[in-house]
């Protein structure tokens, strides 16, 4: 299995170490016997780098920015109470 992320960085706001593209390409891959292959803008890279990227970006699993599963139907369901309470 693999799945990439592309990401906008036409402002640069990336690390100074990938820097150098308009888009950031993060890429993982898992093969069965082999483990994970992990991948930035095409070049092999550890895991510890792809979290390194996340967290200088403040777009980790806890980030206000990123969204779980089903949580955007629960929002657009939800009365008007429970949303406030949910943003704030």
């Amino acid at each position: 299995a693999e799945v990439t992320l592309f990401l906008d960085n036409s402002d640069r706001s990336a690390p100074s170490a990938f820097n150098d593209a308009d888009e950031l390409q993060v890429s993982r891959r898992i093969e069965r016997e082999a483990g994970s292959l992990y991948r930035i803008n095409g070049k092999e890279a550890r895991a510890k780098d792809v979290q390194l990227l996340f967290a200088d970006q403040s777009t980790g699993a806890r980030s206000p920015s990123m969204v779980g599963q089903g949580r955007i139907g629960e929002l657009i369901q939800a009365k008007p109470q429970a949303r406030r309470a949910l943003l704030e």
